[in-house]
């Protein structure tokens, strides 16, 4: 192995994490550190017998590159070759398609678990930090080795061989290895326990939509608060909207004023409130281009292109023609009618309104014989309280995972060569 003598990544990042200052990195291949490169089970899949695991390309997460237990199957096979069972220490490339390159490291606490026939193991020497080499995997280096080695005439594929001659460097102390594997397992394990909050949160809101609201085949929710009896009554939203602002088609033919001009780009979460790309429009050019203004405590919808997109103004602003702004009467709650416009019958409406249309739109007049089922006030706002507190928990871990997975990268780049 050829030594380089000055072969350290970024001084400070290493001594921010406590490992040694003097060992210089070393060139390797991953044949180095690797044994028993082999390709996965070539058997078709079942149902989850329980037990059985069946890993295949498209059952590691595509965040945390843990393994997910959404769609488990088993091998369909009575006696399997022991070899094809996954033990510690044991990493996974997938080898073709669309996710070729892509990894995954075993974890006891995944159980029996096979791998299919598009992976391939690589078992890492216990000599070394499998939590190191795995990490390494998610490098741009590694990113660009894959674009380029798996480069092919139809499919792209990488081999076993072209694996195992893949060239990087890494410290020869065990210690260090460990202490940098052992720092990004942590967050790792950040990012799977804030996406695990955030699927539950967004399957709780989805539970909401479904259950909390009434419809035309129901007059009552399945989920109510026990101290609302009376049915739901049946409205146009013509009765519930004070305003249906139809924007102009031509776009500002000059920016730069106080009052956003925004796309659907800009929605932000649930809230449109400005321009990400930092186009204004004057109050002089809403006069003299006779631009519609939505105003502040009012809905947007996509009404063309991209259907069932809903966004709150907390501004006053501008927006081009794929929005209609909908303008709520006192006697509504805005967060009910949000949430109104995200359930799956209003969702499926706008997508029957627009047929039949050349471009797939849903005019105004279409958008005020649109029929909906709403309650009291008292009701709306309750309903509009918990759909707000639960949308509160889903920002709040989607941005927890954002950071997480930004300092993840960042280190990526600073602990390694």
């Amino acid at each position: 192995m050829f030594r380089y003598a000055n072969n350290l990544p970024n001084l400070e990042s290493r001594r921010l994490f406590l490992v040694y200052l003097t060992i210089a990195w070393e060139q390797r291949k991953l044949t180095d550190v690797a044994s028993k490169f082999m390709y996965g089970l070539n058997v078709a899949s079942k149902y989850y017998d329980g037990t059985n695991k069946y890993l295949r390309i498209t059952d590691i997460d595509d965040l945390s590159h843990n393994l997910s237990n959404k769609k488990l199957t088993s091998p369909d096979s009575k006696d399997i070759d022991e070899s094809y069972l996954l033990k510690q220490n044991d990493l996974l490339f997938a080898r073709t398609g669309a996710s070729v390159g892509k990894t995954y490291l075993y974890k006891s606490s995944d159980g029996i678990v096979y791998f299919a026939g598009y992976l391939i193991k690589a078992s890492i020497l216990d000599n070394f930090d499998s939590k190191f080499i795995f990490n390494i995997t998610l490098t741009t280096k590694y990113n660009n080795f894959v674009k380029v080695t798996s480069q092919r005439s139809g499919q792209p594929r990488i081999n076993a061989k072209e694996y195992s001659n893949y060239k990087f460097k890494m410290p020869n102390s065990l210690k260090e290895q460990k202490s940098i594997g052992y720092l990004l397992n942590l967050i790792d394990d950040l990012v799977a326990l804030y996406q695990e909050q955030l699927h539950f949160y967004e399957k709780l809101k989805k539970t909401l939509l479904q259950n909390m609201f009434a419809n035309t085949h129901r007059s009552k929710p399945v989920i109510r608060f026990s101290k609302f009896h009376d049915s739901w009554e049946p409205r146009e939203l013509n009765a519930v909207m004070s305003d249906f602002i139809v924007p102009m088609r031509d776009k500002p033919k000059q920016f730069g004023g106080t009052i956003p001009w925004t796309r659907i780009d800009d929605i932000d979460g649930k809230y449109l409130n400005e321009s990400k790309s930092g186009n204004y429009v004057s109050t002089e050019t809403i006069k003299s281009m006779n631009l519609k203004v939505i105003p502040k405590n009012s809905l947007i919808v996509s009404a063309s292109a991209t259907f069932g997109v809903v966004a709150i103004v907390t501004n006053d602003l501008v927006t081009n023609q794929t929005f209609i702004g909908l303008v709520p009467k006192p006697s509504y709650n805005l967060e009910f009618l949000f949430n109104l416009f995200k359930t799956p019958r209003i969702q499926k409406l706008m997508r029957i309104e627009s047929v039949g249309s050349t471009i797939f739109y849903i005019s105004r007049d279409k958008f005020k014989k649109m029929n909906c089922n709403v309650p009291t006030l008292k009701e709306q706002n309750l309903i509009g309280k918990i759909c707000r507190s639960v949308d509160e928990f889903i920002a709040l871990y989607q941005t927890k995972l954002n950071y997480m997975n930004s300092e993840k990268e960042y280190l990526l780049q600073k602990l390694f060569i």
